[in-house]
């Protein structure tokens, strides 16, 4: 059995280092966990031992070919890091490393929250984006929109290969303006120049903004002032004063941004 020696590496009779005589065709790829994968090795040499591939997925021994393909029906190993390895008596030993992304992309996500149906004008609320199952992570951006405008960028530093399940956080201080806009989160990851773009988005989640209004009650000029407040639906309610036979109201702005 050819055992390679990854610390001679190639070297001319002086000693200096040189090129390795391999070449990768493609030089990188990035495959979607669970496909199927192709790169070729090859080299333009005449005399040598030969060239191997050297993998936890099909890997080859040491074949006396100019060109050898690693081939894998089902890539399902997340942190292989396969390379190419050349040798020969005159020249040594050489390897070069294939540059590989192995990823998976959710075709749903979704938002968590505190909110009900209704949001109070001012009050902070905390909403959770959810993007399950995702590799690599640190190829993912996160975008919060409001209405069409992006509101939040997230990205993220955590260097596994491995998938995980990603969150994101928002948090949102409605104001009356707010009242019928939506808000939605979209998961974004970047493969390229050797792989896709995918994207895909939330549902987007409806806004309902209520307003704080302090109502002063007389039932009679004579009678004592109840005050209480009240949630007002929209934001659209407007101070008026309301006069019948027997009782007045009068409407004040509480909290109305």
């Amino acid at each position: 059995m050819f055992l390679f020696n990854i610390t001679n590496m190639h070297s001319n009779a002086a000693g200096v280092r040189v090129s390795c005589p391999i070449e990768l065709s493609p030089t990188g790829v990035v495959v979607k966990y669970g496909d199927p994968v192709l790169v070729n090795c090859s080299t333009p040499e005449i005399q040598f031992y030969g060239l191997g591939w050297e993998a936890s997925q099909g890997g080859t021994g040491l074949e006396v070919v100019n060109l050898l393909p690693w081939t894998v029906e089902r890539l399902t190993e997340w942190t292989i890091s396969p390379f190419c390895f050349f040798s020969s008596e005159s020249s040594g030993q050489c390897i070069k490393h294939l540059h590989l992304i192995i990823y998976t992309f959710p075709e749903t996500i979704y938002i968590s929250g505190d909110p009900s149906s209704e949001m109070e004008v001012e009050k902070e609320y905390k909403f959770t984006c959810h993007i399950p199952n995702v590799a690599p992570v640190q190829n993912l951006t996160v975008r919060w929109y409001k209405g069409g405008a992006i509101i939040q960028t997230d990205t993220f530093d955590n260097p596994a290969k491995q998938p995980v399940n990603q969150t994101s956080d928002l948090k949102f201080i409605p104001t009356r303006q707010d009242n019928s806009a939506s808000l939605r989160c979209e998961a974004y990851m970047d493969l390229s120049p050797d792989g896709p773009q995918l994207n895909v988005s939330t549902q987007e989640y409806n806004i309902t903004v209520v307003c704080m209004y302090i109502i002063a009650h007389f039932t009679n000029p004579f009678h004592s002032l109840f005050l209480y407040t009240i949630k007002v639906r929209l934001c659209s309610f407007k101070p008026h004063i309301c006069k019948s036979h027997f009782s007045c109201l009068f409407c004040f702005h509480f909290r109305s941004k």
